[in-house]
């Protein structure tokens, strides 16, 4: 049945790159690599440095990193980065993934207070019937080690499907109080692409969509939002793959401005992700993450 995995854009496209941009969820809070490249690679973690360039200076180390975990399955299990506020003092945020078999059932992630987590139920065909917004306790020595002592639940939402047609599949959303509060309509085509999401609240009646273009190759090469079809804010994500069908470039915009510009570049000998440049447009200010691997053999 088509909506198996409902949030899947295209069901095993590719299966031998190192990014799944498939959910267009590259450089996301979410688990955003292959799974099967990954265990496949042996890959333990990757750990990126990072550096700044702003125009007409030098490059410059800023002694931040970037680290993703993986366990021998191939999943993801943690995502980590250092930042620095205006005054330069530097901050670490943690993000840990949870899964019963291949599904994510807990995102855990680290804030100024401590530690937040989505966790999902899913039904048995693998789609999202429960989300649930905690924050959790820390029992360990400090974020990078956590273990649970107590949760607290904030806050829950269900989900509930109807097939439409073989096309398309409603999807209600339920509040705390049992109650509908929004309606959820995605659209496939005759090839199984998922081209349209649209949502509208049930109270208010405000409405969103989202659109996906798609390349000769089944890569989905644009993703269009509008959070408020009422208001004029518009996002465009636009996606370049090279002919290996590995993610190259990643361009952002707003309301018709460029707002970022990603470069991916990849070892020619082994085809591991190498570095990423992201370039702020506004400022001409240009990141950049080298990446070093460890591997379980």
């Amino acid at each position: 049945m088509r909506f198996t995995l409902i949030l899947l854009l295209v069901s095993n496209v590719i299966s031998a790159q190192q990014i799944d941009n498939g959910q267009c969820g590259a450089y996301t809070d979410m688990p955003f690599f292959n799974v099967s490249f990954i265990k496949a690679n042996q890959i333990k973690s990757m750990k990126g440095a990072i550096s700044f360039k702003k125009e007409l200076d030098i490059i410059r180390p800023q002694y931040l990193i970037e680290i993703f975990e993986f366990d021998v399955e191939g999943k993801q299990t943690s995502s980590l980065r250092t930042t620095k506020n205006s005054a330069g003092k530097k901050d670490t945020s943690v993000v840990y993934f949870s899964y019963d078999d291949d599904y994510l059932i807990c995102k855990r992630k680290s804030d100024t207070y401590g530690f937040f987590s989505d966790n999902y139920a899913y039904d048995s065909l693998g789609r999202i019937i429960q989300k649930t917004y905690n924050r959790d306790d820390n029992a360990g020595p400090n974020k990078f080690n956590f273990e649970l002592k107590k949760t607290y639940r904030i806050v829950s939402e269900e989900y509930r499907y109807q097939e439409v047609s073989p096309q398309e599949l409603k999807k209600l959303h339920y509040n705390n109080y049992k109650r509908p509060f929004m309606e959820e309509v995605m659209t496939w085509d005759k090839n199984g692409y998922l081209i349209e999401m649209t949502s509208k609240t049930v109270i208010g009646n405000r409405r969103s969509k989202t659109t996906f273009e798609y390349d000769e190759q089944g890569q989905v090469m644009k993703k269009t939002e509008w959070p408020n079809l009422d208001k004029a804010t518009k996002y465009e994500n636009y996606y370049i793959y090279d002919k290996l069908g590995n993610l190259i470039e990643h361009n952002f915009h707003k309301n018709n401005t460029h707002k970022l510009h990603r470069k991916l570049l990849y070892n020619g000998a082994t085809m591991l992700l190498e570095s990423q440049l992201a370039k702020e447009m506004s400022t001409g200010t240009i990141t950049i993450t080298k990446y070093k691997y460890t591997f379980y053999k």
